[in-house]
């Protein structure tokens, strides 16, 4: 059965809201890593052998938070289409 363009269109936004709730938890997962690294470096500030690696996590979670809400964001818009 070939899809009308209201059917399509209603694909698309089930499509988006699914990418916009995987973005939610992305969200939270980084926001959640990035809290806790840096509270670590509040903690440690003099980052003794146990935390001396710690900026890698910052950078990570910190980058997968930024683009997460990019996700969020553009995912939203095409929701919204």
């Amino acid at each position: 059965m070939p899809y009308d363009e209201r059917t399509k269109l209603e694909a698309l936004r089930d499509q988006m809201e699914t990418y916009g709730k995987g973005a939610n938890y992305l969200l939270l997962g980084h926001g959640a890593g990035f809290a806790g690294s840096l509270s670590i470096v509040k903690e440690h500030p003099d980052l003794q052998p146990p935390f001396q690696f710690i900026n890698v996590p910052i950078i990570l979670f910190g980058s997968g938070l930024l683009l997460s809400a990019a996700f969020w964001f553009f995912s939203m818009i095409l929701k919204s289409v």
